[in-house]
């Protein structure tokens, strides 16, 4: 009878001993995701027109940058002068502050060395001539 106590009671330490360490070893539960649209301007544009949206994406603590992400529908990026077989084209036109528009096909795009303050970022689609085709989606940003 000691024997089996023994044996009961190293079996009981044992399963306490697992358990224990499982709870430690199991990995932490995950985080929740953001929402699918967190951070999202609305769509600008018309159902059928040409559209986008911008976000800002979080920056390094302490970073004087910002990196914009667009999204855009019912249009080819491509040079206006480029030819599509009769899909609507257009560029993204980014601008910072009063600085000169940058134009590109680049659906993100980074500024780096901002001067610390708050900024204005604009993104719009543009068409032959510059035209825009949606209006602009206007983002701020704070730099340290």
């Amino acid at each position: 009878m000691t024997l089996v106590s023994k044996a009961a009671m190293l079996a009981v330490m044992a399963m306490l001993c697992f358990a224990t360490c499982a709870a430690q070893l199991a990995p932490p539960p995950a985080p929740e995701a953001p929402p699918a649209n967190a951070g999202w301007t609305d769509w600008l544009g018309g159902a059928n027109s040409p559209r986008l949206r911008a976000r800002l994406t979080e920056p390094a603590p302490d970073q004087h940058t910002a990196e914009l992400e667009v999204e855009v529908q019912n249009i080819f990026l491509n040079s206006p002068m480029a030819r599509t077989n009769g899909a609507q084209q257009g560029m993204l036109r980014y601008q910072l502050d009063q600085c000169p528009p940058v134009l590109t096909v680049d659906t993100q795009l980074q500024f780096a060395g901002l001067a610390s303050g708050t900024h204005i970022i604009s993104v719009a689609i543009v068409g032959v001539g510059n035209g825009l085709l949606t209006p602009e989606a206007r983002l701020q940003v704070k730099t340290p």
